[in-house]
């Protein structure tokens, strides 16, 4: 969420892009590897891409598009069947797996 580092992505779209990627938003974007820094570029890309957004390709049971983490704390992470967590990053709130998205 530091826009310092990368500007003009909310906090829906990281936290979605960093699913992507499997990264943990907990991380420091100074520590983040320059291997993981281009799955994330590839991320942020794809869950920004109109044709392959990443939220809209999940869907439920009645057919309705639903983020992959975004406001799912609690629910089943789609990748590693692990539980979705909440944290508050610089006031705002960051949705994550911690069982599949590691540094």
């Amino acid at each position: 969420m530091d826009q310092s580092v990368v500007a003009g992505l909310g906090n829906i779209y990281v936290a979605e892009a960093l699913w992507e990627a499997e990264l943990d938003p907990r991380t420091s974007a100074a520590k983040v590897l320059r291997g993981n820094l281009e799955k994330l570029v590839t991320a942020i890309r794809l869950v920004l891409s109109p044709k392959q957004r990443r939220p809209g390709r999940y869907t439920d049971t009645r057919g309705v598009s639903r983020f992959a983490v975004y406001d799912r704390e609690g629910k089943i992470c789609r990748r590693c069947g692990g539980t979705i967590e909440r944290i508050v990053q610089a006031g705002r709130s960051t949705y994550f797996c911690p069982d599949c998205q590691l540094n």
